[in-house]
């Protein structure tokens, strides 16, 4: 899966042991709930404040990890997150260059920014190999998502967009996001989750991205879907628009004085 994510904030819990207070990871909660409680995915999922399919994947993961409840002593959250998602071991092989010139002509087209050529790049990479590919502008479709509840278009909707094995979202983050808009993104990276791929595309530095979504359990949610599963690409340098502009604005100030 690819997406530009942020990092994961988990939330924590207090459990006293030996009349000390630890504090334990939001994964350990769930496994406790799980195998020392005995509760079902819905129930932990409620408690938690997560989807049930991030109790499953918790789960599947613990299990491909050899992990049982309880849980060592010696296992902190670091640890435990290092079992849960090992390293990606990535394979050192030739890949082939782009055609800078092609590059350079697209560059040039106006509205043509670097952050969405490497998008769409992507996007033309899986339509070759046979995928379907939706871009949606994220504003926008927020807004149509909106208008989608009061006409009764709203799960047909998401079920387009559930259809395309890649989904570009364009321009997170150009506005603090709303409890509802919270909802509705939340419900098509669950919907997509480990299931479709889904690139993300912001001029936000990806520290920010959590503190852009109002409510923190939905934000935690939100983010909590892709994090591990996405590959963060941080595009470095000034703004494309930037460097076409025709306009000089030396000349602009100089006329100003002279009216």
């Amino acid at each position: 899966d690819v997406a530009l994510w942020p990092h994961l904030c988990i939330q924590s819990e207090k459990r006293i042991i030996d009349s000390k207070i630890v504090y334990v990871g939001i994964r350990s909660s769930v496994f406790r709930f799980k195998w020392a409680c005995g509760q079902g995915r819905r129930a932990i999922a409620k408690s938690c404040g997560i989807a049930r399919s991030t109790v499953d994947e918790y789960a599947k993961r613990a299990k491909q990890a050899g992990l049982s409840w309880p849980l060592p002593a010696e296992l902190d959250d670091a640890a435990l997150e290092h079992l849960l998602y090992p390293p990606v071991i990535v394979l050192d092989y030739p890949r082939p260059l782009p055609v800078w010139a092609d590059i350079h002509r697209e560059l040039t087209r106006k509205s043509v920014t670097l952050m969405l050529l490497f998008a769409c790049a992507l996007a033309h990479k899986a339509c070759r190999d046979g995928h379907v590919v939706l871009y949606q502008r994220l504003p926008r479709l927020l807004e149509e998502l909106a208008l989608s509840h009061h006409d009764g278009r709203y799960r047909k909707l998401m079920k387009s967009l559930l259809k395309a094995d890649l989904l570009i979202l364009d321009d997170f983050g150009l506005a603090p996001l709303t409890t509802d808009q919270q909802r509705d993104l939340l419900e098509i990276i669950d919907d997509r989750y480990d299931r479709r791929s889904t690139l993300v595309t912001s001029q936000l530095p990806v520290k920010h991205w959590h503190d852009i979504l109002a409510d923190p359990t939905l934000a935690d949610a939100i983010l909590d879907r892709l994090v591990h599963n996405a590959y963060k690409i941080e595009l470095k340098g000034e703004s494309m628009r930037k460097g076409r502009s025709k306009i000089n604005q030396t000349s602009i100030v100089d006329k100003s004085k002279s009216l």
